[in-house]
């Protein structure tokens, strides 16, 4: 019956790589780029019109970079869509960003980080942008400047000897409808609507692995987003009994909670607090650590109590891993378990 510790648990796996991951992006770095997460409408001028600028952005899986999408209407002219990945650039200690636009332009920005790593508590970035266009090639200075936790101000300009300004923008945050406005601060809390999106990389078929204290037992994970939207339904295979589960986020207890049944009449709950990890505009990624409790209730009337630490140790397209240490059974130490899921679809 332990393998219900990671049946019930086998979803609830993964989130953003941690500030001491070796490669990844410093922890001051991160937190700067957390302030563009979002949806923003932006007014002002582009190329000397009157324009608009809607603009999402959001962490790409792993975490290591940020994907941006973007539309610039003016009266009288067509609307332009653009695309761009930014990242760190850790040789040189600079936020490089590579921008295509549907009117054929490519562009590359560069915004300095001085002193190195940092960028949570500055209101000011300058940057310089190179721009390629029918084979032509234009270079600009750039700036963004934050007016406050929902705004900013983004300048293009060239670097000619009578500068010219190309893009002139306020940024405002964008909130659903009927949103409340969050408080200012580091965090802000993450919505079920979060928790589902932080989850879909986990969304598929898979055969697993489990290895604990020499012994491996194979089988399989079904994971998939439930008719309604706001939970996961998952099939596990390969352990005594088999079990479903239904898993979602609780906003009260600000958890990931699941509820499995196995099919010999076993039942289960349990938990993973993501502290920090689960924020908005995140999905998971290599280096997850959360807090996990089961409650296993067997059919004699007893009550098993597990908990754990686990984190997520490798996730890609192909695969994802999952280690769990600090094991205690009602108390009792266990041996670590990892558990290597692979894709089949």
């Amino acid at each position: 019956m332990k393998r219900i510790l990671l049946l019930v648990a086998a979803g609830l796996a993964c989130a953003p790589l941690p500030a001491a991951e070796p490669g990844g992006i410093p922890d001051q770095v991160r937190k700067g780029a957390d302030y563009l997460v979002g949806q923003w409408l932006g007014t002002g001028t582009s190329n000397g019109r009157p324009a608009t600028m809607r603009m999402s952005v959001q962490w790409a899986r792993g975490q290591q970079y940020q994907t941006y999408e973007w539309s610039i209407s003016s009266p009288g002219a067509e609307t332009v869509y653009g695309n761009a990945v930014g990242g760190l650039d850790p040789g040189r200690q600079m936020w490089v960003e590579q921008i295509m636009e549907s009117d054929g332009a490519q562009r590359t920005s560069f915004w300095k980080l001085t002193p190195p790593g940092s960028s949570v508590d500055r209101v000011k970035f300058h940057g310089e942008q190179t721009s390629r266009r029918d084979g032509k090639e234009i270079k600009a200075k750039t700036t963004v400047e934050r007016k406050g936790p929902d705004e900013w101000d983004l300048i293009v300009g060239t670097t000619e000897a009578q500068p010219q300004t190309i893009l002139s923008m306020n940024f405002k945050r964008v909130r659903a409808e009927g949103a409340t406005k969050q408080p200012a601060g580091p965090t802000t809390e993450p919505t079920p609507e979060d928790y589902i999106q932080f989850m879909k990389p986990l969304v598929g078929e898979w055969k697993t692995t489990s290895e604990e204290a020499g012994k491996v037992v194979p089988g399989t994970m079904s994971y998939r987003l439930a008719p309604n939207g706001h939970c996961f339904l998952g099939h596990y295979q390969g352990s005594l009994p088999d079990v479903q589960s239904v898993e979602g986020y609780d906003p009260v207890a600000r958890k990931h909670t699941a509820a499995a049944f196995g099919d010999d009449g076993t039942f289960a709950t349990g938990t993973v607090d993501w502290g920090e990890y689960l924020k908005p505009g995140r999905t998971i990624g290599k280096g997850v650590t959360g807090k996990q409790s089961v409650r296993l209730l067997l059919k004699d009337g007893t009550t098993t109590t597990i908990t754990a630490t686990v984190k997520c140790t490798a996730l890609d397209q192909g695969q994802f891993v999952l280690e769990y240490s600090d094991r205690l059974v009602n108390g009792a130490p266990q041996p670590d378990l990892k558990v290597t899921h692979r894709r089949t679809e």
